[in-house]
């Protein structure tokens, strides 16, 4: 069949002048589906005013997204690490607490932890969307996540398991939450591990439940005139793999969070929310839990990053959910987290 051919003005006065050379069919509308993709449908021929309509509607479909999503204030969530400190202890009375400042949704920092946080989250009226899983149960490697008190679990307990337990709990997404360090090595490691997560992201769709990579600041590193960000995102199976971004942790790195919204439009369907401290100089190196540097995580609002800028562009580029996080706080992270709502509420958006 000999492809059609659309050549059309500017929208002015020569709106009208369309000439399609030759018309096999035309894209007509047909809705957007639950992620704001437009649904097409060629089989149908037109006339040249029929053609007009349907390009016309469709350029109205492709802008729906942001037009009719809701305040991002008005479905705001929560990552639970934030306040991890507190959810051995006094895990009802911190998600009751997180809930009344506002917050209508939550993520999870370890899938493991479901079964006893879940059932609290929904009582205080905290829909658990997502959940991150150790990256043990896709390297094997177990040695690392003991020393964080990350226990390996019961025999039996495996990768399929973590997705049957996502799906009982009616998660939307699973998150391959990190490379750990003396797990990175050079580019080849990265492109066995989109592999790997290719595998892991086609058994979680199965059970209707997408599969994202969540960055820090070492996939940004430049190494044989590439980064492991770069290959994650040649290797990755769109259809299967997509991405958490980390506002803070690509700040850190010297890489503007609002351009990498834009770059992978449709790909970040996940946003973390969280502000860098000013003055704190580029780098690809990690700190955090890593050493003794927690004073660069700032409530948002309070360092460098023009959140503003970035939620539009979620809205435009149809970023599914956001979540506020903050690594480390000055004191109660309770208090941090009305903090950063706070500021988000002043901004309306």
């Amino acid at each position: 069949m000999t492809p059609s051919v659309v050549y059309c003005a500017p929208l002015s006065d020569a709106i009208s002048e369309f000439f399609v050379l030759p018309l096999a069919g035309v894209i007509s509308l047909n809705g957007i589906d639950d992620r704001g993709r437009v649904k097409t449908d060629m089989s149908q021929l037109v006339t040249r005013r029929e053609l007009f309509k349907s390009l016309a509607a469709s350029w109205l479909a492709s802008t729906a997204w942001s037009q009719t999503q809701p305040k991002w204030i008005d479905s705001m969530g929560v990552e639970l690490y934030t306040v991890r400190s507190l959810l051995t202890e006094k895990a009802r009375e911190t998600i009751e607490a997180v809930a009344a400042i506002g917050y209508r949704h939550c993520e999870i920092q370890d899938v493991m932890t479901l079964e006893r946080l879940a059932p609290i989250a929904n009582d205080a009226g905290l829909r658990v969307t997502s959940a991150h899983f150790t990256p043990a149960f896709l390297t094997g490697n177990w040695e690392f996540p003991a020393q964080f008190g990350i226990d390996k679990p019961a025999d039996g307990y495996d990768i399929d398991a973590v997705i049957e337990d996502a799906h009982r709990h009616e998660l939307e997404y699973l998150v391959f939450p990190m490379v750990y360090p003396q797990e990175r090595g050079g580019l080849d490691r990265y492109r066995w591990l989109a592999d790997e997560l290719n595998k892991v992201g086609e058994k979680c769709r199965g059970a209707g439940i997408d599969l994202c990579y969540h960055n820090h600041n070492f996939e940004f590193e430049p190494i044989g005139g590439s980064t492991p960000f770069a290959v994650l995102a040649a290797e990755l199976d769109e259809q299967y793999v997509q991405f958490e971004l980390d506002a803070f942790w690509a700040a850190h790195a010297g890489v503007d969070p609002v351009e990498m919204i834009q770059r992978y439009s449709g790909r970040t369907p996940l946003l973390h929310l969280k502000d860098l401290r000013d003055g704190t100089p580029d780098s690809y190196k990690m700190f955090g839990i890593w050493s003794n540097d927690p004073g660069a995580f700032e409530e948002v609002g309070d360092g460098v990053i023009d959140f503003a800028a970035l939620l539009r562009a979620a809205s435009e580029h149809r970023v599914v959910h956001c979540y506020v996080e903050q690594d480390h706080t000055p004191g109660d992270p309770v208090a941090s987290l009305q903090k950063s709502f706070d500021y988000l509420k002043r901004l309306a958006l």
